[in-house]
């Protein structure tokens, strides 16, 4: 905050800390349980950090934001941001167009595994 004063901080995760751990992208962590416990000490770090500091922080979840029955996540984000949700961006949340899950994209990159000897 001392280089950027008036900025803002969005933390935002899965709430199922276990589809992180087992997405794609943290193939490589040797065990899903322990990729699994460090995203939670991580994200008991952001909820810690967001209460101690309600005025620039903000929570979200992909299921909360994406939560048609339940919109208080998405506009709650849009008023912490000071933004108008305007219907089409409200309608875009809920198709989860550019929020889906890393498992639920078709990836053709592939991880280079280089095993110890």
């Amino acid at each position: 905050r001392t280089l950027f004063p008036r900025a803002k901080f969005i933390f935002h995760w899965r709430r199922n800390t276990s589809r992180i751990a087992a997405s794609d992208f943290w193939q490589l962590e040797r065990q899903s349980a322990v990729a699994r416990r460090n995203f939670e000490r991580l994200v008991g770090r952001f909820r810690e950090y967001a209460a101690a500091h309600p005025d620039y922080t903000y929570e979200t979840t992909l299921e909360g934001i994406t939560n048609k029955s339940d919109p208080r996540q998405l506009e709650g984000l849009f008023r912490f941001l000071g933004e108008t949700l305007v219907p089409r961006l409200r309608k875009m949340a809920y198709r989860r167009g550019g929020m889906r899950d890393w498992v639920e994209e078709t990836h053709t990159r592939k991880i280079k595994r280089t095993l110890e000897n």
